[in-house]
């Protein structure tokens, strides 16, 4: 399935690159039930990189028009599949940055908040 995908897309662009295209849906339907059957358990890892896909997810369209999807859509197969992995790296470890800045921002405000002893009584 995933090689009569890539292979359409080779022939036709527009199918490459178009998040609302039926064969990227399909695509991405078939990898979302592979890893669904996957059994990883609890690993330390998965779970520090499990937060920040929130946040990739915010910032990934900022990069789409950045990384030329329309120029390597038409070259060979093996190039779409390289620049699709390496642009997903690249995008997620920036994400993965991002996440971690706001982590320490957010742990750093409420450590001064709760070392002020703010005392907020507006309803008193």
């Amino acid at each position: 399935m995933v090689i009569f995908i890539v292979c359409l897309a080779y022939w036709n662009e527009d199918i490459a690159w178009e998040y609302c295209s039926p064969f990227v849906i399909i695509l991405s339907l078939c990898i979302f039930m592979i890893f669904q059957k996957i059994d990883i358990g609890s690993i330390k890892i998965v779970n520090e990189m499990s937060g920040s896909v929130f946040t990739c997810f915010l910032i990934h369209g900022y990069f789409i028009p950045h990384i030329n999807i329309e120029f390597f859509a038409t070259k060979n197969v093996i190039v779409m599949i390289l620049h699709i992995m390496i642009s997903s790296i690249i995008i997620y470890f920036v994400s993965y940055l991002v996440w971690k800045a706001y982590i320490f921002i957010y742990k750093m405000l409420t450590d001064r908040i709760d070392k002020s002893k703010l005392d907020f009584d507006f309803y008193k």
